[in-house]
């Protein structure tokens, strides 16, 4: 159910979707399914690409490439970067 409400608000909104909740409800198993590109600040492969900056994430995520349609990239765990606002609202690290 909420797999379908964010869905439709990534699809017809295409903002930022911020989602929080307790553990073990599928907050990270919903976003994968919608997700094109899926990283984990967790992951130490992910998280050396975060810190290499928005430019290598855009590249890894394909955005220097056209698309028919918009790239759904969730950034799981990312609250543990210190600078994770600045990365998300103006694409600084």
């Amino acid at each position: 159910m909420y797999g379908a409400i964010l869905d439709v608000a990534l699809r017809e909104d295409r903002q930022m979707a911020f989602v929080a909740g307790p553990r073990q409800v599928g907050k990270t198993t919903t976003c994968r399914a919608l997700a094109d590109v899926y990283l984990d600040w967790d992951n130490e492969d992910h998280r050396a690409l975060i810190l290499a900056g928005p430019s290598a994430v855009a590249t890894h995520a394909g955005l220097d490439r056209l698309a028919q349609q918009p790239v759904r990239i969730v950034f799981d765990e990312l609250h543990k970067y210190r600078r994770w606002k600045q990365f998300l609202k103006v694409g600084q690290t």
